[in-house]
């Protein structure tokens, strides 16, 4: 981030089309952030020392989230791609000096690391449950296997790291979606949203199933690989169930086009 604006020639001309309300809003949330750093920064800076030890801290900031709301909406403002220019714009306006926006500048370059617990935080919120924040996927070959590197964090915290060979992903992946589809068949749970969803992913599953085809697995080979499954032998749930956690996180993406809902910290 920009440490002053008026450093920037680009920034002279910044864009002010943007709501009072909203200019508003982010004016009042960086200036009692600004009055209230004295507070705030050590309880962050106890919060940081955590993440480096490897503790888990995201329930710490989500503590002082809700003690300090004006620090969960500066969070929100300062994760969008256009905050530098809604900060131009609150001087404009005449609701933040000079002065104000550059400390502020300086007071998130130094904690911009909660942008992540920031975003749980919002997400926990809206939605009224946890899930992941960002996912790592990777895939590598040990001892004449694939093997699948799957990590999901929430926040601040890494909740989820795994390392499983690939048919026992593979299997698992197929029975939820499997018991989801079930679950689905249910009128009452399958909703217009759900409909839509469902009916825009056919596209994708049948890329899966042409990719898988053009792979050209050898049909006796093909044949064993179902036979050990038939046995046991491929990590298999065998009955369509998910074995163990039963919950979605880490196996399917999700999209945020209703996941934007600032309306509650006073962002929409």
């Amino acid at each position: 981030m920009n440490g002053n604006r008026h450093d920037d020639p680009h920034m002279a001309d910044a864009p002010t089309d943007f709501d009072d309300s909203l200019i508003s809003s982010v004016a009042d949330a960086v200036e009692t952030c600004l009055n209230r750093r004295e507070d705030i920064q050590p309880v962050l800076s106890e919060i940081r020392n955590s993440t480096l030890r490897g503790e888990p801290a995201q329930s710490q900031l989500n503590e002082l989230l809700d003690a300090e709301p004006a620090l969960a909406g500066a969070g929100i403002a300062a994760a969008r791609d256009d905050f530098e220019e809604l900060l131009a714009a609150t001087e404009d306006n005449g609701e933040l000096s000079e002065a104000d926006v550059n400390d502020f500048m300086s007071f998130w370059g130094r904690n911009e690391w909660i942008e992540a617990g920031v975003e749980a935080y919002r997400k926990g919120n809206a939605h009224g449950s946890t899930f992941w924040t960002s996912v790592g996927l990777d895939c590598h070959r040990r001892n004449n296997r694939v093997y699948v590197q799957h990590q999901l964090e929430w926040g601040l915290d890494e909740v989820h790291d795994i390392d499983a060979p690939l048919d026992t992903i593979w299997n698992d992946l197929l029975a939820r979606l499997k018991a989801i589809m079930k679950k689905l068949e249910d009128e009452e749970m399958m909703g217009e949203s759900e409909a839509r969803f469902l009916a825009n992913s056919k596209q994708t599953v049948e890329e899966i199933y042409a990719h898988l085809d053009s792979m050209d697995v050898d049909d006796e080979l093909e044949d064993e690989a179902n036979e050990g499954v038939r046995n046991g032998d491929g990590d298999s749930t065998g009955d369509g169930e998910a074995s163990g956690d039963s919950s979605l996180d880490g196996l399917f993406g999700t999209s945020d086009e209703d996941d934007r809902d600032e309306s509650h910290l006073g962002f929409a």
